[in-house]
């Protein structure tokens, strides 16, 4: 179920001293502000698997000058991100790709066990709305949780922005940040000196129908201390991603053992290994080893893919999750039993930024060019969607229910699909991947249709 009716307010980052423009708008979006470098050839348009990690930095120097991207979230701070590099300081190069959503995730949690007095799946799904919307606003776990001590209702806004979570357990309003990479292939505002283009605040309305009752099953780890198990990508095709978010929930878990725990005891990480679709053995056996040790949350998956392989394992046992990063619709209205939850927002909103951005830079047509799971089509779908809204014309299927041409991530050739984009003489291409998408932009140079060919 896809959910529509997004409104849009854009912020713009300008300069180093940070200058924010807020402008009311609709749908249409607007100018996106910020400087970047121009790109020559075909212009290409990244997403939130590739921005600022893995192997396109690799790329030689240059290759990806003026290339823009989405990636949900808000705006870090220096201070946030000078903790999570203290926390892990490869972080610094590599980038914090959900890593602020990853922090929030741990905090939430944190926060739900303490208000139910409970570490119960089921006792922290339900006051999870409680936890981030209404009441007085707080923005860390010391203060959230003095509220609580008080009886003072409260509203947790996290690193990552406002979370607001509806009945079926996404968040009702986020950012997307729009970023450009520069001559070296590095992303400003990210994992190099500078700023993002700009930022995004969208709010969608939720889901018609009603959502998952909530379980009575409860989970056997459920004895009053918080183990927090992770599912986040250590190897295979998102392991880029896993860094910035395993050192996001290891610094939730630091700071709220700072203020005193969750329950009047510390909290406990127990990280593994998601890995990715290619070796799903991988995330069954992390999931297998988390709920035998009896974690009471799961915090993950990256992928949406690998998340769907495994929930219903984890909620049929009682154990709440939270994803830092699944985007995919399709776990929207999934029959979780009212304990699956995200920090970062469904696609249908990192979808519209996209296509509201490629139509304010003046792209008539395009062709999109994506990996075949959960987030590679419903991120082109919706970005299809709102590029089309806007006027433009998707020449990749144009006839199909959703306009792209797919591919499999790990193919070891990517010829023949950019053969085919080449083919089309598209005003710009949208390249929705993950690692491999430096083997692709490597592949779309070669046949001239490639940024800076």
């Amino acid at each position: 179920m896809i959910r529509s009716n997004a409104t849009w307010r854009l912020v713009a980052v300008v300069g180093a001293a940070g200058l924010a423009l807020a402008a009311c708008g609709s749908d249409e979006g607007g100018d996106t502000g910020g400087s970047s470098p121009a790109s020559t050839g075909t212009p290409l348009y990244l997403v939130d698997g590739n921005i600022g990690n893995g192997p396109l930095a690799e790329l030689p120097p240059g290759t990806l000058t003026g290339v823009k991207g989405t990636l949900p979230g808000a705006a870090s701070t220096d201070d946030f991100k000078a903790a999570m590099i203290k926390v892990d300081p490869q972080l610094e190069t590599v980038g914090f790709s959900y890593g602020p959503e990853s922090y929030d995730a741990a905090i939430v949690i944190g926060l739900a066990a303490q208000l139910a007095k409970s570490d119960a799946g089921r006792d922290m799904a339900a006051v999870m709305q409680d936890v981030t919307s209404g009441g007085t606003e707080c923005t860390t776990f010391a203060d959230c949780n003095d509220l609580i001590k008080a009886g003072t209702d409260f509203d947790y806004n996290g690193v990552s922005g406002p979370i607001e979570f509806d009945d079926f357990g996404d968040p009702t309003s986020a950012f997307v940040g729009v970023y450009a990479y520069d001559d070296q292939n590095q992303v400003p505002g990210l994992n190099a000196p500078g700023d993002a283009v700009s930022f995004e605040q969208g709010s969608v309305e939720q889901s018609p129908g009603s959502p998952p009752k909530l379980t009575n099953k409860v989970n056997k780890g459920a004895d009053g201390k918080l183990l927090l198990g992770g599912y986040l990508p250590l190897t295979g095709s998102l392991a880029s991603l896993g860094p910035p978010e395993v050192a996001g929930v290891e610094l939730a878990v630091q700071d709220m053992n700072k203020a005193g725990g969750v329950l009047g005891k510390d909290v406990t990480f127990l990280n593994g290994d998601s890995s990715d679709t290619t070796k799903p053995e991988v995330g069954a056996a992390t999931i297998k080893k988390q709920l035998d040790k009896g974690v009471d949350a799961i915090i993950g998956a990256a992928s949406s893919s690998v998340t769907l392989n495994t929930l219903d394992e984890v909620t049929g046992a009682g154990v709440l999750q939270m994803s830092p990063a699944n985007t995919s619709p399709d776990l929207t209205t999934f029959p979780d039993g009212g304990l699956y939850f995200r920090t970062a927002p469904s696609d249908v909103l990192q979808g519209r930024v996209l296509g509201n951005l490629l139509a304010n830079d003046g792209i008539n047509t395009v062709a999109i060019l994506s990996l075949q799971d959960a987030y590679g089509e419903g991120l082109a779908l919706n970005a299809s969607q709102s590029f089309i809204a806007s006027g433009g014309s998707v020449l990749t299927n144009p006839d199909a229910e959703i306009p792209a041409i797919f591919y499999d991530p790990a193919a070891s050739s990517f010829n023949a699909e950019v053969s085919q984009i080449a083919g089309l003489d598209p005003d710009a291409v949208v390249l929705i991947g993950f690692d491999e998408s430096a083997k692709i932009v490597e592949e779309m140079v070669k046949q001239g249709i490639g940024p800076n060919s």
